[in-house]
């Protein structure tokens, strides 16, 4: 219980900082929406509403405070030029991650590549209706595909059922 209070606390104070956000100035960076009733950011393609009374998702409902908080740091860290979107990394490379590289095979890569195994026309397709775009990751791949949880930002391009490559920005 206390952690949901202080994931709460951290939330409420950050949707504060945000609250005095300039928008106009994020806009373009994240290819993000603003208007008089606050901040909209699409997660997964979904619209949600960012307000200083809070987050709310498209079809009104308050998100978990993860997400709120994700939406938030998202908002306010917006660097002050774009992004290159070419640097691309493993997760094994982020640093600090080795001690999370096996769970995130076994969780993530592993399940991914035994389920697609030998039908890289349905993997592509799952790709596709779940809003991914094909990428040039620079080295030979059967299929490379980018996810964008949140604008600007890639995540989990999968070359084949030989690894994930992830991109710069999710360190």
């Amino acid at each position: 219980m206390q952690e949901f209070e202080a994931l709460e606390k951290i939330y409420r104070k950050h949707l504060q900082k945000v609250s005095s956000l300039d928008a106009t100035g994020i806009e373009e960076l994240l290819a993000i929406d603003s208007n008089e009733n606050g901040i909209e950011v699409p997660v997964f393609g979904f619209p949600h509403q960012v307000t200083p009374g809070g987050i709310t998702n498209h079809l009104g409902e308050k998100p978990g405070q993860f997400l709120g908080v994700i939406l938030c740091k998202y908002l306010l860290g917006c660097p002050a030029i774009k992004p290159r979107g070419d640097d691309w990394v493993t997760y094994k490379d982020f640093q600090d991650s080795t001690p999370f590289v096996e769970a995130f095979m076994n969780n993530i890569e592993r399940p991914v590549a035994e389920y697609f195994s030998g039908r890289l026309a349905d993997l592509e397709t799952a790709c596709n209706k779940l809003g991914a775009s094909t990428i040039d990751v620079g080295v030979s791949s059967d299929l490379a595909k980018v996810f964008y949880a949140l604008p600007q930002i890639p995540d989990n391009p999968l070359p084949g059922p030989r690894g994930a490559i992830l991109g710069p920005r999710a360190r």
